[in-house]
C-alpha cells in the first residue's frame, strides 16, 4: 500500500535552490532598498576587485548575483553583464538571465522561470567539481559553500553537505540564503534542534523571511515562538513590502487557524495572498485542503515554480495525470525533499498504476532521504506490483518500524503484498488484516478500504477461495464514500473479476 505523504502537519519550510536561481525568484530582495550606494556594498565590491584581476564567468557571475540583490547599476557591473552576454557558448542560463536583468531592468528573471531538464547524478558531481574548483579560489565564499552543501545533499552525501554548511555558517551568521538553507538541511536531517539553533540571535528575527522560518520551527518542535508579538505587529502595520511579509503571514495564519482562530486566520491568509511566494501559497492550499475552509483568490500574476501547490490542486480534483506531471517538477525543483517523492509516487502507483515511474520517482527521493522508510514504502509497493519480487523484499528489510500506528500499518500492508507475491499467501493475508484492523480501530475508514481492495487484488491474482469475499467486504468497506480513489480500485476488481469469469470454461448444458 503506497503512502500520499510523510505524516506530521506542513509549516512554511524554506525553499532550497541554488544561489542564482534563488536570486531570480525574489526571496533574497533587500528589505529597504539602500538609498546610497555606499550601503551594503562590501560583499559587491570584493567581487566586482575579483572579477576586475579575474575576468571569467565565475566572477562575472559573482558580480550579477549580488547587484541584483541590492538592486544596483554602475559602469562595471554593466561591463560585467556585457561578459556574460557575449560569451561565445560558454555561459549558462541562469547566468544569461540575471546579466539580461541587470542590463534590461524591463526582463523579469523570475517570470522567465522554468523547471530544469531532469536532473541526474552525473549534473550532481559535476556541480560539486565546479563549487570545489571555484573554492579553492575563494575559500571564503559563504554562498559558494551552501551551493555546495546542496550539490551533496542532492547526491545524498549528508555528511560532507553539513561540513560544507558550517563553513558557510561561520563565514556569514546573518546572512539569509545561508541561514535558511542551513535551516532546510538541519530539518533533512532531522535535527529540527539545531535548525533553530542557528536563530538563537532575536536579532535575526528582525527579518521577517527569517522570522517565518523560527515560527515554523516551533511549531515542528512543539515550543513557544519567539518574538510572536513582533511578527504580528510586523504583518499588521505592514512593516515591509506584501512580499516580503508574506511567508511569515502564512505561518501566523496556520498556526491560528490551528488554534481555532478562524477569522483572524483568514484574514492573515488574505494579507499572506496580496504579493505571495510559491511557498506560501502551496500553504494556504494544503491549510484548505486540511480545514476545509474556502481561501481568498489570488490577485495578480501567479509566482513561477507553483508545481506542490498545484499538484496538490490536481490530486484533490482527480486529475491525476496532471498531478503527476506536477508532482515531477516539484521533484526537479526540489530534489531532496521526500515530499514530491511520496506524493509522486503515491500518485504514479495507486492512481495511475505507472509502478515503473512511481519506482523512478522513489529512488529520486531516496538518494538524499535512505532513512524515509514511507518512501521506501512506496518503492517496495511498486517493485512488488511490477513482479520485481527480489528487488522488493531487499527494499522492505530496510523499512523500520514506525511510532506512528496508521504509519506502521501502511508498511505491513506492503510487506503483505510481497508475501502473496512470494507464494506465501497464508503470511500475506495475516499481515493485510492487521492493517485493516488496525485502520478500523483508528476509524480510517478510507484507508481501511484502500487496504482491503488491495488485499482483494492479491487474492484475486493468486486465485484463493477467500478472493471474492475479501471483495465482498472491501466493497462494504468503502461503500457509498464517494472517495474517488477508492471507487478507481473498485471498478478495477470488478473489471478483474469479470475477466476472470470470461476466461473460466463454461459448462455444456445437457
Amino acid at each position: 500500500m503506497s503512502a500520499l505523504h510523510g505524516g506530521g502537519e506542513r509549516n512554511i519550510i524554506p525553499r532550497w535552490r541554488r544561489f542564482g536561481k534563488t536570486v531570480r525568484v525574489g526571496e533574497l530582495k533587500p528589505l529597504h532598498v539602500p538609498q546610497s550606494p555606499e550601503v551594503s556594498t562590501v560583499g559587491l565590491n570584493e567581487s566586482l576587485a575579483a572579477y576586475a584581476s579575474d575576468p571569467g564567468l565565475h566572477t562575472a557571475g559573482d558580480v550579477l548575483s549580488q547587484a541584483v540583490v541590492l538592486g544596483f547599476r554602475s559602469p562595471e557591473i554593466d561591463a560585467a553583464a556585457r561578459y556574460v552576454i557575449t560569451a561565445p557558448n560558454q555561459t549558462g542560463r541562469i547566468a544569461s538571465q540575471l546579466a539580461e536583468r541587470v542590463v534590461n531592468d524591463s526582463i523579469s528573471g523570475a517570470s522567465q522561470l522554468d523547471s530544469s531538464p531532469l536532473i541526474e547524478v552525473a549534473d550532481f558531481r559535476l556541480r560539486v567539481r565546479q563549487m570545489r574548483g571555484i573554492l579553492q579560489r575563494e575559500p571564503r565564499n559563504s554562498i559558494r559553500w551552501t551551493d555546495l552543501a546542496l550539490a551533496y545533499v542532492n547526491l545524498g552525501l549528508l555528511e560532507q553537505a553539513e561540513r560544507a554548511m558550517r563553513v558557510a555558517l561561520s563565514l556569514s551568521p546573518s546572512n539569509r540564503y545561508v541561514l535558511r538553507s542551513a535551516v532546510r538541511l538541519y530539518l533533512l536531517l532531522d535535527r529540527p534542534d539545531q535548525a533553530r539553533f542557528v536563530l538563537r540571535d532575536d536579532d535575526l528575527l528582525r527579518d521577517p523571511w527569517i522570522h517565518a522560518s523560527e515560527l515554523s520551527l516551533a511549531e515542528i518542535l512543539e515550543r513557544p515562538a519567539r518574538k510572536m508579538r513582533a511578527a504580528r505587529t510586523a504583518v499588521e502595520e505592514d512593516a515591509f513590502a506584501p512580499w516580503h511579509l508574506s511567508e511569515l503571514a502564512s505561518e501566523l495564519a496556520t498556526i491560528d487557524l490551528r488554534a481555532g482562530k478562524v477569522r483572524h486566520g483568514k484574514q492573515l491568509l488574505r494579507r499572506a495572498l496580496v504579493s505571495p511566494t510559491e511557498n506560501t501559497i502551496a500553504q494556504v492550499k494544503w491549510v484548505a485542503i486540511e480545514s476545509g475552509i474556502d481561501i481568498p483568490a489570488i490577485p495578480g500574476d501567479e509566482p513561477p515554480l507553483l508545481h506542490e501547490a498545484k499538484a496538490r490542486e490536481f490530486e484533490q480534483a482527480g486529475k491525476y495525470l496532471e498531478a503527476l506531471e506536477e508532482a515531477m517538477r516539484w521533484q526537479i525543483d526540489q530534489p531532496f525533499d521526500p515530499e514530491p517523492a511520496l506524493f509522486g509516487s503515491y500518485v504514479a502507483a495507486m492512481a495511475l498504476e505507472r509502478y515503473d515511474t512511481a519506482i523512478d520517482i522513489a529512488e529520486r527521493g531516496l538518494r538524499s532521504n535512505p532513512a524515509n522508510t514511507m518512501l521506501r514504502n512506496n518503492l517496495v509497493f511498486s517493485l512488488a506490483s511490477v513482479g520485481r519480487i527480489e528487488d522488493a523484499a531487499v527494499e522492505a528489510a530496510k523499512m523500520e518500524t514506525l511510532p506512528d500506528t496508521k504509519d506502521q500499518a501502511v508498511t505491513e500492508a506492503t510487506r503483505g503484498l510481497v508475501d502473496f507475491r512470494s507464494g506465501n499467501t497464508q503470511a500475506g493475508r495475516a499481515r493485510y488484516q492487521d492493517s485493516v484492523s488496525t485502520f478500523r480501530r483508528n476509524e480510517d475508514s478510507y484507508r481501511a478500504a484502500l487496504a482491503t481492495f488491495l488485499w482483494a487484488r492479491e487474492e484475486l491474482i493468486a486465485g484463493t477461495p477467500e478472493a471474492l469475499n475479501v471483495l465482498e467486504d472491501a466493497t462494504k468497506v468503502g461503500s457509498g464514500s464517494g472517495w474517488r480513489l477508492v471507487e478507481m480500485w473498485r471498478s478495477r476488481l470488478s473489471a478483474m473479476v469479470a475477466a476472470g469469469s470470461e476466461k473460466r470454461p463454461r459448462k455444456r448444458r445437457r
